[in-house]
């Protein structure tokens, strides 16, 4: 099967003539018929019906056809893209994420990005995701990396597109009571002093939900600041929480200030890229949200594999 015998049955099928496809295409006709006989021997198929008024495709010719279209278009979209010279490109791109994905594969992927188009020039603003997804709305942000839980519909006027999912981990000081158990439960934790994220993120909703279950959550604070929190968990006897995703590479576990604990609980976080469908989507966005899935799928390997 060669692209120029799926170009030609595509023409045979818009024009209904092997005739006038051949000279739309500046083909011999006799060189037509070969080809598409041929791929109809390939595929042990027949893809039209052939009468002295034209070429009607069979029902299974319909469907080689509308797969035709398919791969010429992408062939297309390939070549468009390899005659690119991306360093010409001028554009700004403005992201909303969340702080653990902002701290995780972002800088690498921007990094990476960066080497093909240098004159885009990216605005990072750190937020929770209910704040995110005003701004996708809005229009004020070209797209947002976000959380999703269970419990949190999506409307149409919102892609999800999802990069890898994590586990809400506890965590607390190595000087805490806790600090000896692997895994603890909602209902351990509310015995405790916590400090969240703002209420702008869908994490803290979910931790207040299962908390309130086992009475008034005891709230120290609340930042925005993921170090911030993590400072207070250190030097107070309290409780923080985050993603896996987040604790995987940082420092602060790794110097074992901070001790990471499974929470005994089947909820699972969702971690994705969030777009407005009825927005056009520039090429350099495009090309920077793919860079972004190469190294989610690398930082999901490397580091979520092996928790």
């Amino acid at each position: 099967m060669r692209l120029e015998q799926l170009q030609y049955i595509v023409e045979i099928a818009d024009t209904g003539s092997f005739t006038t496809a051949s000279e739309h295409l500046f083909i011999a006709q006799p060189s037509i018929s070969q080809a598409v006989s041929t791929l109809e021997k390939e595929l042990n198929v027949t893809i039209f019906k052939r009468s002295r008024l034209g070429a009607e495709p069979t029902s299974i010719g319909s469907e080689i056809i509308s797969h035709a279209r398919k791969v010429l278009s992408e062939t297309s979209e390939i070549r468009k893209l390899c005659s690119l010279d991306y360093s010409e490109i001028v554009d700004t791109i403005t992201i909303s994420t969340v702080p653990t994905l902002c701290s995780t594969i972002l800088p690498k992927s921007i990094s990476r990005y960066k080497k093909l188009f240098p004159n885009v020039t990216i605005k990072i603003h750190e937020d929770g995701s209910k704040k995110i997804r005003q701004e996708i709305r809005s229009g004020s942000a070209d797209f947002g990396l976000v959380t999703r839980h269970s419990y949190i519909p999506y409307d149409d006027t919102e892609t999800f597109q999802p990069l890898f999912s994590g586990k809400l981990m506890a965590y607390v000081s190595a000087k805490s009571a806790l600090a000896q158990y692997k895994v603890v439960r909602f209902e351990d934790i509310c015995t405790y002093q916590v400090v969240l994220f703002g209420d702008t993120f869908t994490l803290s909703d979910y931790i207040m939900r299962q908390l309130e279950k086992f009475g008034t959550p005891k709230i120290l604070t609340s930042s925005r600041n993921p170090e911030s929190v993590m400072a207070f968990v250190i030097d107070t006897d309290c409780v923080g929480f985050a993603p896996d995703v987040f604790l995987a590479k940082n420092i602060h576990v790794y110097n074992g200030d901070i001790v990471p604990l499974h929470i005994d609980d089947p909820e699972i976080t969702q971690f994705g890229i969030l777009t407005n469908p009825n927005r056009s989507i520039s090429t350099a966005n495009e090309m920077l949200m793919k860079e972004i899935l190469i190294q989610a799928q690398h930082f999901e390997r490397v580091y979520l594999n092996h928790m």
